[in-house]
């Protein structure tokens, strides 16, 4: 026999047409007779299993089906496979721990027909002569390929469903799955037309065929060569034909059939790459706002099948949730529930004072004036209250006493739950009373319930609140006591919470009330960072001014401060002490400045005639003072003796306003009307607005 070239024989073995079992199409005698030439032409070793790869590639429909699942090393088994399965009867054998296992089999009378082998009415002739671990081993064979064999009563089934599948087996050598091949690190795009072979977008590897490189047989090979990984999970996406595309997959088959490092996986839809995070906020807005602002899973499954980006969900998520729209109309359905955290527990009575309105029967009771009970029971360290007292003459009346006062959250069931406990119990005995004593006033069963609740054992001391006011229980092991209950049952209501994260929020959304009664309004509006007034931006220019006029028209020297007078803390943060006509103002660097309060008032009157053009700011922005180099010594103030220009600001003041107010003229200029042109001034100053004169 000659010797031919291996490359003619990978021709050959190329041009070999395809068999699917369909003796119409492909005659199997002389398909195994040109195939078995081709291998009995090849040198054995690696050009041969080269070879045979090429051959096997060729193999479709239901001949491949059988292929797969009895695939042999022994070629001679595999083409006793073949003959049996499409029209040649003969004798055929499994090869079993080395051992050749024969048996009879008769051929299906139609070709088509999906079961290939005929059970044998003795099927324990095969098992004789085995032992047990061959046995096994030839049982778990047919139970894996039952599906292979059927019995003699059965061929009357019908062939209608094993023609159509043999149709569609046609291109099942590489898998198909729902999705974008765009997830795929390499990725194999087979288009009309394209523009370049490879591409490397956002970490991933595209590689382009297109109808010219499957018009040439050599050319696909030669790119996959090039461009794919030796391991990994490789991407397919068509464009074109399933006849094109079933080329370029059996080159593939051909190709990488041995390496089980990489696999392929052809997808059914193609997104478009997105290349930075730019485009995909463009994008997502434009979903967004079309889908009338939906949620962030509803956004992903719709922008998913579109547009590619690596972490897009990320950004999806970022951005619906500053969606101020969003934040607006829409509710948390999952709120982040914080831990609860212990508060603090008294050691002895009075310590901590608990502060509540109690409404009843249209009626609002309080447990005694505040004063009365201090004189009586002494001063609590600290008293615990709800927002509704925090008032300004609350506050200075504490302040004064030395109380601490501490305001719990708004809407929270939590920080003042002790007072709301004692009241819950209260209200058990008023409604008890209600039925047992049905003439007694609304003021007499208030009396008669909080003298049963200090009467009657606390179910959280156990003993009754009068014994513990009169100190005839110990109070430290109360203390303990109620101290191991509060860990105790926080530490089972944080289970299922989270702890508290330190995030900063530049803009934050409160609970818009007007939503309950009308619900079409927002559910939530937005919130100020602080609770501030808003001012005009001439009116803090008018101020300082103010403050410069009053400092010219001072003429006399301050004694020295040892004087016994009354504080006045101001809005703008300015300290006034007063006596008769008289003020000493210190300002933020300590700094004292005196004034009389008739000049002051006449320069501020005076220049509320040059008043135009207001520009909003807040309060915040009013820490805004002068320096004046005015020192305070003993024996008086001292001034300087040459102008100061410069006019300084705290660090939060803004630069806007320092740069209008650096256009001044010499703020220690004696001819005051000099000042007045430069200055932008609003029409809606009122002193009493900054600062408190009395």
């Amino acid at each position: 026999m000659v010797e031919r070239p291996f490359e003619s024989l990978i021709k050959e073995a190329r041009s070999i047409s395809v068999y699917d079992g369909n003796n119409e199409k492909t005659a199997l005698q002389p398909w195994l007779v040109e195939v078995n030439d081709i291998i009995l032409l090849t040198n054995a070793g690696p050009q041969r299993a080269y070879i045979f790869n090429i051959i096997m590639s060729k193999i479709q429909g239901p001949a491949r089906q059988v292929i797969q699942r009895i695939m042999n090393p022994n070629w001679e088994s595999m083409r006793a496979a073949l003959i049996a399965n499409f029209g040649v009867t003969g004798e055929g054998y499994l090869l079993i721990n080395n051992n050749k296992l024969y048996f009879n089999y008769a051929c299906p009378e139609e070709i088509n027909h999906s079961e290939e082998l005929v059970e044998d009415n003795n099927w324990e002739k095969l098992f004789q002569g085995l032992n047990q671990e061959e046995s096994a081993a030839l049982k778990k064979i047919l139970k894996e390929n039952k599906d292979l064999f059927y019995k003699e009563e059965e061929e009357n089934t019908s062939n209608v469903a094993t023609i159509h599948s043999g149709i569609e087996e046609r291109l099942d050598f590489i898998s198909i799955k729902e999705g974008i091949v765009n997830i795929y690190r390499t990725q194999i795009l087979i288009v009309e037309q394209k523009v370049k072979e490879f591409e490397l977008l956002n970490g991933k590897r595209k590689i382009y065929i297109d109808k010219s490189d499957i018009e040439n047989n050599y050319f696909v090979t030669d790119i996959l060569r090039r461009h794919l990984p030796e391991k990994g999970t490789v991407g397919i996406h068509s464009e074109l034909s399933d006849h094109e595309y079933n080329i370029v997959q059996l080159q593939i088959v051909e190709l990488y059939s041995n390496n089980r490092n990489l696999k392929f996986i052809k997808c059914t839809s193609k997104a478009i790459d997105l290349i930075n995070e730019e485009q995909c906020y463009g994008k997502i807005k434009e979903i967004h706002e079309k889908g009338n602002h939906r949620g962030i899973q509803e956004n992903f499954e719709e922008i998913k099948h579109l547009y590619y980006y690596k972490k897009i969900i990320q950004l999806i998520t970022k951005y619906i949730n500053n969606c101020e729209v969003c934040n607006l109309a829409k509710y948390d359905r999952n709120p982040v529930k914080v831990e609860f955290k212990l508060i603090e527990t008294p050691n002895d009575i009075n310590q901590i004072v608990h502060l509540d309105v109690f409404l009843i029967g249209k009626r609002m009771f309080f447990t005694g004036y505040i004063r009365e009970r201090n004189s009586c029971l002494g001063k609590p360290r600290k008293l615990v209250a709800e927002k509704e007292f925090n008032m300004v003459n609350v506050k200075e009346f504490l302040r004064q006493e030395s109380i601490e006062i501490h305001f719990t959250s708004p809407k929270s069931h939590t920080g003042n739950s002790d007072i709301s406990r004692a009241h819950s119990s209260l209200l058990e005995h008023i409604r008890t009373l209600t039925l047992t004593e049905r003439d007694m006033s609304i003021s007499e069963k208030v009396l008669k319930a909080t003298e049963f609740y200090n009467t009657t054992i606390h179910s959280t001391i156990n003993c009754k609140p009068l014994d513990v006011q009169l100190g005839q229980v110990d109070k430290s092991k109360i203390a303990q006591l109620m101290q191991e209950k509060k860990e105790k049952w926080v530490s089972y209501c944080n289970k299922n919470r989270e702890q508290q994260q330190n995030i900063t929020h530049d803009k934050v959304y409160i609970k818009n009330y007007v939503n309950e009664r009308y619900k079409e309004e927002p559910k939530y509006r937005k919130a100020r960072g602080q609770k501030t007034k808003i001012f005009h931006k001439g009116n803090l220019i008018l101020f300082l001014l103010g403050i410069i006029t009053v400092l010219l028209q001072i003429k006399s020297t301050l004694a020295q401060p040892s004087l016994q007078v009354e504080e006045v803390h101001s809005a703008t943060g300015l300290l006034l002490i007063k006596k008769g006509n008289e003020k000493l103002i210190r300002d933020y660097k300590r700094i004292y400045h005196k004034i009389d309060l008739r000049q002051y008032e006449l320069a501020l009157l005076e220049l509320e005639k040059n008043i135009a053009d207001p520009e909003i700011i807040k309060e915040s922005e009013m820490h805004t003072y002068v320096e004046d180099n005015i020192s305070l010594k003993e024996g008086g103030v001292t001034y300087p003796t040459q102008p100061n220009n410069d006019i300084n600001t705290l660090e939060s003041q803004p630069n806007n306003v320092i740069n209008e107010t650096n256009s001044l003229e010499s703020p220690l200029d004696s001819n005051v009307n000099k000042i007045y042109p430069t200055i932008s001034l609003c029409n809606e100053f009122k002193p009493n607005s900054f600062y408190k004169i009395e």
